[in-house]
């Protein structure tokens, strides 16, 4: 049976910033209320914004539900409005939807979608969206099994505390050949520096979700033991598949794993978008090339 992880502690978003406005006053004001355990007040206060879309509004608006704090505990409201705060880029949220969606509480359970949440929220380096995308891909449910994506991402989780990581991570280890472990830990160190995380801390975020560092959107195509390969590699690719590298520039990513070496990573791009990136890695991996979508 899959375990998603769930919430293990109440999270509510909290300002870090002074008030700047009235809506932020008046969530600061539910903040305040929901830390004195008066949820009616904290109800009150945040509801408003969040029919706005107000996003981590909207995601407090769902764990009120979700709990039954200050109100009837009703999944079917918490799905909502972590629905909502999801589309708005909650992070936290986006987590919560995946977990929905993969146990199947007040909606048909879904793991294709739950992984596309999770996804979504990992991507930002939430820790649980992380585990339970490992998990996903450990399993092949919702997505296709791919033991390096497994491992990549319950690599990131158990580094970012995530103790259940912490067993599957040891297994997948045990299980796959060096050369992928390494795969995993090239494309762990890729995406660990890239965006930082909006995950929030056991109490608090921002009171509107962080931002993530502007990066770019790169296809990840093979790892080489020099520069010049990873050049040579490149020229190789383009000339078999111009008609879809043609157009598009190389970079190298060098990757120092200590005792396991230094290695360099060839990326193509950047893109405008996910889709696009997406879309290349598909047509490539038609063709029996090996790609991945990153940060950089």
């Amino acid at each position: 049976m899959i375990r998603v992880v769930g919430a293990i502690l109440i999270l509510i978003i909290i300002a870090l910033a002074a008030p700047v406005s009235n809506a932020r006053a008046d969530f600061v004001a539910g903040v305040a209320a929901f830390r004195n355990n008066d949820y009616e007040t904290a109800y009150k206060e945040w509801r408003p914004l969040a029919e706005r879309g107000n996003a981590a509004a909207q995601h407090n608006l769902g764990t009120l539900y979700n709990y039954g704090l200050g109100l009837p505990k009703d999944l079917v409201q918490a799905l909502k409005w972590y629905r909502r705060a999801a589309h708005g880029g909650n992070a936290n949220a986006q987590t919560k939807l995946g977990i929905f969606l993969a146990q199947g509480l007040s909606v048909d359970q879904n793991y294709g979608q739950a992984a596309k949440w999770f996804r979504e929220a990992a991507e930002q380096l939430h820790p649980e969206a992380q585990f339970n995308l490992g998990v996903l891909y450990a399993t092949g449910s919702g997505v296709d099994k791919d033991r390096v994506q497994a491992l990549m991402w319950l690599s990131l989780a158990y580094e970012a505390g995530i103790e259940q990581a912490a067993r599957p991570r040891g297994l997948l280890i045990e299980e796959m050949s060096s050369e992928d472990v390494e795969e995993a830990a090239l494309l762990a160190e890729i995406i660990k520096p890239a965006v930082r995380s909006t995950a929030e801390t056991p109490a608090a975020e921002a009171v509107e979700p962080a931002k993530p560092v502007t990066s770019a959107i790169v296809v990840q195509l093979a790892s080489y033991a020099s520069e010049q390969a990873a050049a040579d590699g490149w020229l190789k690719l383009r000339r078999v598949h111009g008609d879809l590298l043609g157009a598009l520039d190389y970079s190298v990513a060098t990757i120092d794993l200590a005792d396991q070496g230094v290695f360099y990573r060839l990326l193509t791009g950047p893109f405008e978008s996910p889709a696009m990136a997406k879309s290349l890695c598909a047509e490539l991996k038609a063709r029996n090339i090996y790609c991945a979508t990153a940060f950089r």
